[in-house]
């Protein structure tokens, strides 16, 4: 049994035909096992210290073999023209989330959110948001307040507009700015009381609700941003 039959097996053993109702409720188009959060984790676990698996992974198209790809991968091994390749598959939020925390961690990172928060697509500019996010909450990230604050310009203009994943994460930036710095804390609350509400649908049935920006940002921040991660809704 090759390493990646192996690691299919265990996810297969995982599946729960209940928890592939729970992820096809948030986007029905998706190849989805049905493995647990928890259950992934130990998958990871087994298996990080063979990345090679990552790329036969990823072409599984199952959402969680996408995700135990991720975790596994060595950003020092992913070019370009991989990533490149990979954000035209992504079809589910949290695989965007996840291939964001992986493109974080390559020299072009900066590139590809630039390029990405650019286009329309729906997962295509969710992860891009979500670099900007990352970088935002990233002390040690040298991404300009510049830049940041053109991305508080377009997300005030264009976040209604948007697709709806794309809205979730796009509402999550400002807050993450907002709290990177005292001088950055202002307009990123100017820019979440200005396109007020957002509506995201999380699937029928779902308990799943929309983070507040404003009121995330209504303290100043006290202390500095720390190192990259993001809060994902389960």
């Amino acid at each position: 049994m090759t390493g990646l039959d192996a690691v299919m097996a265990e996810l297969e053993r995982l599946a729960s035909p209940q928890i592939a109702t729970i992820f096809l409720r948030r986007q029905p188009a998706a190849r989805v096992l049905g493995v647990r959060y928890g259950d992934m984790a130990k998958v990871i676990k087994r298996f990080r210290r063979d990345p090679a698996l990552a790329v036969p992974l990823w072409e599984t198209g199952f959402f969680e073999a996408r995700h135990v790809a991720c975790a596994i991968v060595d950003p020092a091994d992913v070019t370009e023209a991989r990533i490149d390749a990979w954000i035209e598959e992504v079809d589910f939020p949290l695989t965007a989330d996840d291939l964001a925390g992986v493109v974080a961690r390559t020299p072009f990172a900066a590139r590809k959110r630039r390029q990405w928060t650019a286009r329309d697509e729906e997962f295509v500019r969710r992860t891009g948001y979500c670099l900007v996010q990352l970088a935002a909450k990233d002390a040690a990230d040298p991404v300009s307040d510049e830049e940041l604050l053109s991305h508080l310009s377009t997300i005030e203009r264009e976040i209604h507009g948007s697709a709806n994943w794309a809205r979730e994460t796009m509402n999550e930036v400002p807050i993450a700015i907002g709290h990177r710095a005292e001088h950055l804390h202002a307009p990123a609350l100017a820019t979440a009381r200005a396109y007020g509400a957002i509506s995201v649908f999380h699937g029928d049935k779902t308990q799943c609700t929309i983070t507040d920006a404003v009121k995330k940002l209504a303290d100043p921040p006290r202390r500095p941003a720390g190192k990259r991660g993001m809060t994902h809704a389960r």
